[in-house]
């Protein structure tokens, strides 16, 4: 060894030996501190940037809420995956089948009336949010977002039930999952294929409707 020629220099490596060891501990406590798991908070603050920036997207529709809730949910689903949040969906509907009703927030054109209802949905520190374009711009808390469904005075006597699901089914009818599920990953490109079709589709009949003047 070359302490053992030069004293001095045995010195010198043990004491760069000591620091060196003690500075790479503080660097790593550091870079533990700083670097670990995100906050709930940021992951949240993730989750409605994601939202913002989806519902804004000219391709995605809000305004035609008679129909499409579970091509919505699974585009969200589908943004929410791209940045590796995993997701699931939650289905509400009455105890006795009655409709859901929401009214439209143009005042022109007739209320909504759902046999159900469905949103994709994040659980963040136990916390489960929903993701509803047709209720909110911001993401919500699941008894928040209930309690804003049960305020709607024609739903104030629905006994509501609420199911949370994988993000595998679409919808309630089996002939439509059957069919959503023949693509195979509801995250391929095919499934994603699928909803921007669908989500196309909505624009196309809600054109329809207004020519109808079935919306008003």
């Amino acid at each position: 060894m070359r302490c053992l020629e030069h004293p001095a220099d045995c010195h010198y490596i043990q004491a760069m030996g000591f620091w060196g060891s003690n500075v790479f501990a503080i660097l790593l406590f550091i870079n533990l501190q700083f670097w670990s798991a995100p906050s709930s908070a940021s992951t949240v603050e993730k989750v409605q940037t994601i939202f913002t920036q989806s519902v804004q997207d000219s391709s995605f529709n809000t305004s035609y809420l008679y129909n499409g809730c579970y091509i919505r949910a699974h585009a969200l689903a589908l943004n929410l995956n791209q940045y590796q949040i995993s997701s699931f969906k939650i289905f509400l509907s009455d105890l006795n089948e009655t409709k859901i009703h929401f009214p439209h927030p143009d005042l022109r054109r007739r209320p909504a009336r759902w046999a159900y209802h469905v949103v994709a949905a994040v659980e963040i520190e136990k916390t489960v949010y929903v993701l509803d374009p047709t209720l909110s711009q911001n993401i919500l808390e699941l008894s928040h977002w209930l309690k804003l469904y049960k305020e709607i005075p024609e739903n104030v006597n629905l006994n509501f039930v609420f199911k949370k699901v994988s993000v595998h089914q679409l919808t309630p009818e089996a002939e439509f999952n059957l069919e959503f599920l023949n693509l195979g990953d509801p995250f391929s490109k095919h499934s994603e294929e699928y909803i921007d079709f669908e989500m196309e589709n909505l624009f196309f009949y809600e054109q329809a409707d207004l020519q109808e003047n079935l919306l008003l």
